[in-house]
């Protein structure tokens, strides 16, 4: 009977045990639980609406939107200054060259006034010499004359 008491009383044992890892098994599910309810809870609380997605979807586009004036504006002012520096570089250039027209048309006007004024006291010198020599050779027609 002792046997059999003892029997019983390991069976008992081994009865009480499986409960208690069943107990322990099931508080180990039921805290696992806990926490996936709790990350669920905290993800549900994080999750986006489909009306939020279109309101993200609106300011995102018109952020965009807002990038893509900046974006433009800086070309358009880019491509201003560019423009500004060219057409002055051309002006500056033509400007050169204008000057050296300029200066070559007086250079050449210098050299035809310089013509003109040779040829001038050239042909003054020849008017002059013609008549000295009409003088001379009156005079010298006059004293053959006066000697006859």
């Amino acid at each position: 009977m002792t046997e059999l008491l003892l029997r019983e009383a390991i069976v008992d044992n081994t009865r009480l045990r499986d409960r208690l890892d069943d107990q322990n098994r099931t508080a180990s599910i039921e805290r696992e639980l806990a926490v996936l309810q709790t990350k669920f809870a905290a993800w549900i609380e994080r999750a986006v609406s489909g009306d939020d997605l279109k309101e993200l979807k609106r300011e995102m586009e018109a952020e965009v939107n807002k990038q893509i004036g900046h974006i433009c504006d800086h070309f358009d002012s880019q491509m201003t200054q560019q423009s500004r520096e060219l057409l002055n570089e051309f002006r500056t250039i033509l400007t050169n060259e204008q000057l050296a027209q300029s200066k070559a048309i007086l250079s050449a006007n210098n050299e035809t006034r310089k013509e003109i004024i040779r040829y001038g006291i050239g042909f003054a010198l020849t008017v002059l010499s013609a008549l000295v020599i009409f003088w001379f050779t009156r005079n010298i027609y006059g004293i053959v004359r006066l000697g006859k």
